[in-house]
């Protein structure tokens, strides 16, 4: 059992290197592609939507923390999960994009 409890921490250990390697991929030494579209226009922005977008990154440390020490799956979660990382790396690599982000007036806790 013990050597299972390993095995798992090494599994997320594994996953918590990919997710901090994100911010190194994040960056711009060059411009980088805008995904704007003319739809974009007419969708406002409404500030308490942050709350699931603020959330989501939680969410998914939670289910990868419970899938890897709560189900059979820990390989499999751990396998897909990093290569679906690399894949993505690679266009954050060569083909980076951006959105460009509307202008915040409200004062209130969302909109912060």
């Amino acid at each position: 059992m013990n050597k299972v409890l390993n095995q798992n921490f090494l599994y997320i250990v594994i996953i918590a290197i990919s997710f901090l390697l994100y911010p190194i991929l994040n960056q711009t030494p060059h411009e980088a592609h805008i995904l704007k579209t003319w739809l974009d226009n007419y969708i406002p922005l409404v500030p308490i939507f942050s709350i699931p977008y603020v959330l989501f990154i939680p969410y998914i440390v939670f289910t990868l923390v419970f899938l890897v020490y709560f189900s059979g799956y820990a390989v499999s979660v751990t396998i897909s999960f990093v290569f679906c990382f690399v894949v993505a790396s690679l266009f954050y690599i060569f083909f980076q994009t951006t959105v460009p982000r509307p202008t915040v007036a409200s004062t209130d806790v969302f909109s912060s």
